[in-house]
């Protein structure tokens, strides 16, 4: 993990990769990586309706998107 800190700037962002991606999905359940990429933003316990992650991040001029690859999962915003 790396964080950096800039405090010239009013803006921030963050990225999260998982070692996992779609090589990694069982025979039996293909695109289940892809699939669980999706599921980030459909709740947590912090954000558990459904688009309340998404609903802050555009509130804030925000972007977010995250990708399956063939080795990782990544998420940002």
């Amino acid at each position: 993990m790396v964080l950096v800190n800039d405090k010239e700037t009013d803006y921030s962002a963050a990225s999260l990769s998982v070692g996992i991606g779609s090589l990694h999905s069982p025979d039996n359940l293909p695109g289940l990586a892809h699939f669980l990429e999706h599921m980030l933003f459909r709740g947590s316990l912090k954000y558990p309706e459904v688009n309340t992650f998404v609903d802050k991040i555009k509130k804030c001029n925000g972007e977010f998107n995250a990708y399956t690859a063939g080795e990782e999962t990544n998420y940002y915003f």
